[in-house]
């Protein structure tokens, strides 16, 4: 007895309308192409002699700074 009244009562189902798929985001061409000659610079640098020289040079200057520093009285 009560079924019949609770199917009565039960709202219509909801009709969606279908939604397109996000389109994924993409970068303006011009900032892409600037990151990709950064990321070739850094590259080239990390396969080279002269990176390696960077390298041990800021490592270096990072020893003398906190010797400096820290250890100074």
């Amino acid at each position: 007895m009560i079924r019949p009244l609770l199917s009565r009562l039960r709202a219509p189902a909801a009709t969606v309308a279908a939604r397109e798929p996000a389109s994924p985001r993409v970068l303006p061409t011009s900032l892409r192409a600037g990151w990709q000659r950064l990321k070739d610079a850094h590259d080239r640098l990390n396969n080279s002699v002269l990176g390696d020289s960077l390298a041990t040079l800021c490592f270096c200057l990072t020893a003398i700074l906190v010797a400096i520093f820290c250890l100074a009285p």
